[in-house]
């Protein structure tokens, strides 16, 4: 819970930087390509956040790795992230940003769960539905679990909606049992 907090501090920050220089895509862009390059299984990754490293190295090494790939104020957000130490939040720094950002644009990300994979057609049927409901723009994310059975489990933030036969199953099981 604390390392979302600070991670949602520091992507607050570069968002809300972003945000008034009307640059939301561009840092999300290069702070997407940012956690790529840093991530855990890459070597400059590794360099990032070993606390053996004096900060001034790691300044240097980003900079001449992110120089013209990335924007100065990405640059300055990473070197504010390694003189406070905060070099392993960045994943979730990332994350908190990229949310931020969606919901600045009224964009949803809903997990879809069924039997069976869906067609293009119902896919874009249910997008157009869940739009309709909910009012925002929405980012679906499929996948298959054929223990449903059938119907859908959505994923709405932390709201969960099971209309899969596997629930109702089970309710009405535990309704004939407690008769």
């Amino acid at each position: 819970m604390i390392k979302r907090s600070i991670a949602r501090r520091y992507a607050r920050a570069i968002f809300e930087l972003a945000r008034a220089q009307g640059t939301l895509e561009q840092v999300q862009g290069h702070l997407e390509l940012v956690s790529g390059v840093l991530g855990p299984a890459e070597v400059l990754g590794k360099i990032f956040r070993n606390r053996l490293v004096p900060p001034e190295e790691k300044k240097a090494l980003l900079i001449k790795v992110l120089a013209g790939r990335v924007s100065g104020p990405v640059l300055a957000f990473l070197q504010v992230i390694i003189d406070k130490h905060r070099e392993n939040y960045l994943p979730e720094i990332v994350a908190e940003f990229k949310s931020l950002a969606d919901e600045a644009r009224r964009i949803l990300e809903v997990e879809v769960q069924t039997a069976l994979p869906l067609e293009k057609d119902d896919l874009e049927i249910l997008r157009q539905d869940l739009e309709a409901k909910l009012g925002w723009q929405v980012r679906m994310k499929t996948s298959v679990a054929p223990e449903l059975l059938g119907g859908l489990i959505l994923k709405v933030g932390d709201r969960v909606l099971d209309g899969s036969v596997k629930r109702r199953l089970e309710t009405l099981r535990r309704q004939l049992v407690s008769r």
